[in-house]
């Protein structure tokens, strides 16, 4: 059978399957009885007054690039770095995040840290078996942190690098979080192997939409 005639045939079973079904008892009178649904317009409309019931978490609201970069990055493909992926995005405890995975963060940053052939210009690094504590320290709280006592959002991870203490007296780091308008993924990589904000890229400095908005929502451009 041709491509061409297969293709014809399942669409033509699917008219038939969807006809099938379509088909129920006119007298009928209970909505959403025929697709196997609830009927929703018994149900009080969700909101805050009738939230949905949460499952499992299975992602979380952090850094972009972060698991990608931080987390079991340099482990061999397989279980053990995929199990330890899907813990470290599952993980909604905060209290837990350091023991957990401050140490094997602290591993996979040494690695970038080279990327330059220059070792201890990462930044916030230090000296000896601990050199990489500080930022992994910092890294592990992997959630999106915002400075609402400022109006100023430039750079992300500024707010970061503020804390440290890496952006000189008087330092402004902005807002936190996150804008559409930043390079995260430069700004992640030059952190991680030079120390700088910004010095890295990857050559991709902008979208083919770039009429994204700070201030109105979706924000982001239409696609």
């Amino acid at each position: 059978m041709t491509q061409l005639h297969y293709k014809h045939s399942l669409f033509a079973l699917l008219l038939l399957a969807t006809a099938a079904s379509g088909c129920g008892d006119d007298n009928n009178t209970t909505p959403g009885t025929d697709l196997g649904m609830p009927d929703q317009g018994m149900e009080t409309p969700r909101g805050r007054a009738n939230p949905p019931t949460l499952g499992d978490q299975i992602d979380r609201m952090g850094r972009p690039a972060i698991s990608t970069a931080t987390v079991g990055t340099f482990m061999p493909n397989g279980a053990p770095r995929d199990n330890l992926k899907d813990s470290y995005n599952a993980n909604s405890n905060p209290s837990t995040w350091a023991a957990m995975y401050q140490a094997g963060i602290a591993d996979m940053i040494a690695i970038y840290d080279g990327a330059d052939t220059v070792c201890g210009n990462q930044l916030a690094a230090g000296e000896g078996a601990t050199a990489y504590d500080t930022l992994a320290g910092v890294l592990v709280d992997d959630r999106l942190v915002i400075d609402s006592g400022t109006g100023t959002c430039t750079e992300y991870l500024g707010y970061e690098a503020e804390v440290l203490g890496v952006l000189g007296e008087g330092g402004e780091g902005g807002c936190g979080g996150r804008t559409p308008l930043y390079d995260v993924i430069d700004r992640s990589y030059s952190v991680l192997i030079n120390g700088s904000l910004g010095d890295l890229g990857d050559a991709i400095d902008a979208d083919s939409v770039t009429t994204h908005s700070t201030t109105t929502f979706p924000f982001l451009a239409a696609p």
